[in-house]
């Protein structure tokens, strides 16, 4: 959290809680065994990034996998563990910090999942995005620091009702340390009136339903 909060916006990344994958640059004895991935890109010059990311280097990651490589490859990086027909249940909402209190209080049910395909995401939100002001555009709640991100995902639908719960409770014990608003783009219960509502805020609800209301009367987007 300190590390972001002070990171160049040439800087990007999260932290993930997940289990470790049986890919060969995992050690046989640490597959399947929970892990804390840190992802890091950078996308300025290569001599600043190597300098701004030792500090991460220093705490003594167990893989490095940290190393210049075209952005397609970048983006398609966690592909061979997403393959198409998994079931999902995603759950999103904002957090001003990583406080101590949060992490301590979510980490055991966070650990404790019914898939080893399902996953924590810390992500920060960056300094770009808090700087263009909530009035500017419809993204709601750009004053957060993260996005707490709970991803179940899981491969038999006799397995949902677990699953989605996993997910649910995780959300639910970090509520007290989280922001209001959820961002829709991975939000499990994204439909319905109210969770849109919740989501942007009221002032921007409000202002996307004017809009609505005038660019598209009957509805052709829905």
């Amino acid at each position: 959290s300190d590390f972001c909060a002070t990171a160049s916006e040439d800087f990007g990344g999260a932290a993930v809680i997940l289990s470790a994958p049986p890919e060969p640059f995992v050690p046989p004895e640490a597959v399947g065994s929970p892990i804390v991935a840190l992802v890091v890109a950078w996308f300025g010059d290569h001599q600043a990034g190597e300098r701004a990311i030792a500090p991460l280097r220093d705490l003594g990651a167990m893989i490095d996998l940290v190393q210049p490589m075209p952005y397609v490859a970048l983006q398609s990086m966690i592909d061979g563990g997403n393959e198409f027909g998994l079931r999902q249940y995603w759950s999103a909402q904002y957090a001003d910090g990583l406080s101590p209190k949060l992490l301590e209080d979510t980490l055991d049910i966070a650990l404790n999942r019914p898939s080893p395909m399902s996953n924590l995401i810390l992500a920060p939100m960056g300094q770009a995005v808090n700087r263009v002001s909530q009035e500017e555009t419809a993204f709601g709640h750009r004053e957060a620091g993260w996005l707490f991100h709970p991803l179940a995902q899981w491969e038999s639908p006799v397995d949902d009702d677990v699953n989605i719960a996993w997910a649910r409770g995780v959300s639910a014990a970090a509520r007290p340390y989280l922001a209001e608003g959820t961002y829709l783009n991975v939000d499990g219960d994204a439909g319905t009136t109210d969770r849109t509502r919740f989501a942007f805020g009221d002032k921007a609800y409000a202002r996307l339903c004017a809009v609505k209301h005038a660019w598209d009367p009957d509805n052709v987007f829905h």
